[in-house]
């Protein structure tokens, strides 16, 4: 299995509880893989995983998920708006001292964008 076929058969297993019984943190990580497949909904997607993850009160797997999405953006030729997303990002792994996150973001390829401040 290739890790795309591996990663739709978890997400497909999780998605198939009915609602009541899937628990909202695992939904929340459901949608920002499903935001990681890259689609036409992949903007909307990592920040619904944001979002929940707010909610959530978790600030690593928020931090993990605007990463991610900064990425995205800035991959996806938009780095202006991920420049928010980025410093928000090193702002809570800073805090949480979470090294090699910040060595991520310092190797992310968008310099500018991660430095801003």
């Amino acid at each position: 299995m290739d890790e795309r076929t591996e990663l739709e058969a978890l997400l497909a297993g999780v998605e198939s509880l009915p609602p009541g019984r899937r628990p909202a943190y695992l939904e929340a990580h459901a949608v920002r893989f499903r935001a990681r497949l890259a689609d036409a909904e992949t903007d909307a997607r990592y920040s619904g995983a944001a979002r929940l993850f707010r909610e959530f009160g978790t600030p690593f797997c928020l931090a993990v998920t605007l990463l991610e999405h900064g990425e995205w953006l800035a991959g996806s030729g938009r780095p202006a708006e991920s420049e928010r997303l980025l410093r928000e990002a090193r702002e809570i792994f800073e805090r949480l001292g979470v090294r090699p996150w910040l060595e991520r973001l310092d190797s992310s390829g968008e310099p500018e964008v991660v430095a801003a401040g």
